[in-house]
């Protein structure tokens, strides 16, 4: 299986794929888990203002807008992806013909 770092969609940022590989895997994705995927391996002085969550999430559901895929804010706990979308981004995901590092 494929790490959530390993996954990539063509015309999607690394951060957005990061993001969208973690919401197929998990069932909630905290934006702890998120900051930490993103920017765990950073030097302390390094690491961006957890609010940098926010405005990825806002990109993120702008650029999938258009294929029909979106995910849902469980508020004071994270975010999620149903499963009728999680196959929709799989298929989206297939016909971008998916890259691994």
């Amino acid at each position: 299986m494929l790490g959530f770092r390993d996954f990539e969609i063509h015309g999607f940022t690394k951060s957005q794929s990061v993001i969208l590989g973690l919401l197929l895997r998990k069932q909630t994705v905290t934006k702890e888990m998120l900051h930490d995927a993103l920017y765990g391996d950073r030097a302390e002085w390094d690491v961006p203002d957890p609010k940098t969550i926010d405005v990825l999430v806002c990109h993120l559901r702008r650029a999938l807008k258009p294929h029909g895929i979106q995910f849902k804010t469980w508020y004071g706990i994270g975010y999620y992806m149903d499963e009728a979308n999680k196959a929709k981004l799989r298929a989206f995901a297939q016909e971008q013909r998916v890259v691994t590092a």
